[in-house]
């Protein structure tokens, strides 16, 4: 059975977790779909670094990799992205 302590500690969690997330999707909102789908894309490669930073995760050479290719596939996006701005033009 779980305790009163335990519900508190839920309930705080997941307020305060959903509070964080209404800025955030109020701002991917105004943004243009260009720019929010990079954030999007971006989120996991930058928790990784910022739960090493933070939390002393260790930062395995698979993360690493992934977040690499992550970062990769976001910039080739944003390259073809731009060349075909500059070619329509």
């Amino acid at each position: 059975m779980h305790s009163t302590y335990d519900w508190v500690l839920i309930v705080h969690l997941m307020s305060s977790i959903s509070l964080l997330f209404l800025p955030y999707n109020r701002a991917l909102r105004q943004l243009p779909v260009r720019v929010a789908s990079r954030m999007v894309i971006l989120t996991i490669p930058l928790s990784c670094i910022l739960s090493w930073l933070l939390l002393n995760e260790p930062l395995t050479p698979f993360l690493l990799l992934s977040s690499a290719l992550v970062v990769l596939g976001a910039l080739i996006h944003q390259i073809r992205g731009f060349r075909s701005r500059i070619l329509a033009v």
